[in-house]
């Protein structure tokens, strides 16, 4: 029997190492707390990163070019927007996070470069 279609991605396409990071809380002795960004438990360390079409967003009262990114990663929990990736010393905002065909084999991200605010 013959599979109906072949795996969109394989594990020898993940050749970036990279770290995905979420934002925690850190105590500071004082009661209060300074927010820190630190490795996400179980994530992703290796993906396929590709350039996607440039963009633009209003930025010191002009339009300031963008980059983005399609990141491809295995499946994991608790992946969201809300985090961050750093890749070749840069740091990159996450746009979205989707399952591409609903598996939970891949995960594809959308990266633009600088972190969001």
């Amino acid at each position: 029997m013959v599979a109906c279609c072949a795996p969109k991605y394989t594990g020898r396409d993940l050749r970036e190492v990279i770290d995905v990071q979420g934002l925690t809380r850190a105590a500071d002795g004082m009661g209060g707390f300074t927010e820190t960004w630190a490795t996400v438990s179980g994530s992703a360390t290796r993906a396929m990163i590709t350039a996607a079409p440039g963009s633009e967003r209003w930025g010191f009262m002009r339009q300031v070019p963008g980059n983005t990114y399609k990141m491809v990663t295995r499946h994991f929990a608790g992946a969201s927007a809300a985090q961050q990736v750093v890749w070749n010393g840069g740091t990159y905002g996450v746009l979205g996070v989707v399952d591409p065909d609903g598996r939970g084999d891949w995960l594809e991200w959308r990266l633009s470069d600088g972190v969001a605010s």
